[in-house]
């Protein structure tokens, strides 16, 4: 009877950290870092709103010492709030080094990635005809919106004052022309939209 081979070795794995547990903390044992290089007090009601909106669901990072390693906009919305308490994890494993490169590469990582415009387009339309939020929740302005729109599909968006106002219902309009190859195609793409709630009418160029 062959005798069976030894599995071979694995490599260890390398250990990751990982969050334990999330406590909620008194806003005011919260200390922000003196030297903070993010500026961010003129967008401060945006965050505001989010947290109306969606609430508080991304936990500060700080020390047990109650130093914060990553959450400083986040803590400034709770103060304008005058939220009582907050979410924190709490990370005493970094050397120094370590959380002051942390605090620089987590808002550095925002820029990294590059948006598909075409995606980011059909989202928001689709956002803006079946969903009941204002749009400027997603973090774009609505002008912003409609020239992404514009941009990937050829079409137009108008905004209204009340719209770049950020109502609570604001929605853009769309305008879209589609290029059908005959009157069959145009009578069937009319049904379709239709059927979806849009309005249309036949153009013939």
């Amino acid at each position: 009877m062959a005798k069976k081979q030894p599995l071979p070795a694995q490599a260890p794995r390398k250990s990751i950290a990982l969050a334990e547990r999330i406590e909620l903390w008194p806003v005011g044992r919260l200390i922000p870092y003196k030297n903070n290089p993010r500026v961010n007090d003129h967008v401060l009601e945006k965050m505001v709103r989010s947290f109306r909106e969606f609430g508080f669901v991304i936990p500060i990072l700080a020390r047990s010492n109650g130093e914060v390693i990553d959450g400083h906009f986040r803590l400034k919305a709770a103060k304008k709030m005058e939220m009582a308490e907050v979410p924190v994890i709490v990370c005493d494993s970094w050397s120094e080094s370590k959380i002051r490169a942390f605090r620089l590469q987590v808002n550095r990582s925002a820029t990294w990635a590059v948006w598909d415009d075409n995606l980011l387009a059909s989202e928001l339309m689709e956002l803006n005809s079946t969903a009941d939020l204002d749009l400027s929740l997603t973090g774009f302005e609505m002008q912003e919106v409609a020239e992404i729109v514009s941009d990937s599909f050829g079409g137009t968006a108008k905004t209204t004052t009340a719209q770049r106002n950020a109502g609570s219902s604001a929605k853009l309009e769309f305008r879209v022309v589609v290029d059908c190859s005959g009157e069959s195609d145009q009578a069937r793409m009319l049904k379709r939209f239709q059927a979806e709630g849009l309005k249309c009418r036949p153009l013939i160029s």
